[in-house]
């Protein structure tokens, strides 16, 4: 697989192709995609005509573990709870809410969560993996937002804790 290097308008090189991590100097190219990577987003993509967002963040986040992009897995995996979080949300309040306050609601994950149990949903306080979504979400940030380096456990366990909140919450709304 070929890669491109593309800067963004602030100048910043991307890698385009195989990952979409910040390429720096001193940082080895990542991995190119590997087969079983490709087979998994492509069984994804024939489930439905409509791109499955949670599905493919939280596949694409444990390949990047595989590859070593722990920052960016972490990352992904909080973004695809998040969504599932909003398409929860989305779901209850449809008919009852206006798109406005719907949108608006949405920009916080805590608002979500809190309008969610107000729509009598699952709430990922209710659920088993509370406590551990709750460090997970802290470790995303730490790690986004204060510098802390990114590990391969802390990226399995962050991505162990979303595929169960994942799944608690399709199955809570079912």
């Amino acid at each position: 697989m070929s890669f491109w290097q593309v800067a963004t308008p602030d100048g910043i090189p991307l890698q385009i192709g195989g990952s979409y991590e910040l390429v720096r100097p001193e940082s080895p190219a990542p991995a190119p995609i590997g087969a079983a990577d490709v087979e998994a987003l492509q069984a994804l993509l024939a489930m439905d005509d409509e791109l499955p967002l949670v599905d493919v963040l939280h596949c694409g986040a444990a390949a990047q573990i595989e590859r070593g992009a722990y920052r960016n897995a972490i990352i992904d995996d909080i973004t695809a709870l998040e969504l599932e979080a909003e398409r929860v949300l989305r779901g209850l309040a449809k008919g009852t809410l206006p798109a406005e306050s719907i949108d608006h609601i949405t920009r916080r994950y805590d608002d979500v969560q809190r309008w969610i149990g107000y729509l009598k949903g699952p709430r990922l306080s209710d659920s088993p993996v509370a406590n551990e979504v709750r460090i997970a979400r802290e470790t995303r940030h730490l790690i986004a937002h204060a510098g802390l380096p990114a590990t391969r456990q802390s990226a399995v366990d962050v991505h162990s804790t979303v595929a169960d909140a994942i799944a608690w919450l399709r199955s809570a709304r079912s």
